[in-house]
């Protein structure tokens, strides 16, 4: 498969009772496509991602951490990362979204230069 549509994104997205759920949605040699239900007060810890990321808030609020810049999310809400860029998602509600991976393999070199 090298394309992915889906009529109504939000209905892949399960929403568990507690912690995370995540659902590989899409996955080609360029690109993986995630959708991410948070259960209220989860919190997804700092790290990093290899690759260029995108997130895209489906449902519910929360709080998006890049770097030390925090920021508060609702549907609606969009972000994009550089790879290696550290971020976290907390949810204050029940909170869907869309992790889109872009597959470009950068070097810590290349970022740090």
């Amino acid at each position: 498969m090298d394309s992915y549509f889906s009529p109504e994104l939000l209905k892949e997205i399960e929403i568990p009772e507690t912690g995370m759920r995540s659902r590989t949605l899409f996955d080609s040699a360029d690109v993986k496509v995630v959708g991410l239900g948070f259960a209220a007060g989860h919190v997804l810890a700092t790290h990093t991602a290899p690759s260029p990321i995108a997130l895209y808030f489906l449902e519910g609020e929360g709080e998006l951490t890049i770097g030390e810049a925090r920021s508060a999310v609702h549907a609606g809400s969009f972000a994009t990362l550089p790879a290696l860029k550290t971020h976290s998602v907390a949810a204050k509600t029940r909170l869907a979204m869309v992790l889109v991976v872009m597959k470009v393999k950068v070097s810590v070199e290349t970022v740090t230069s």
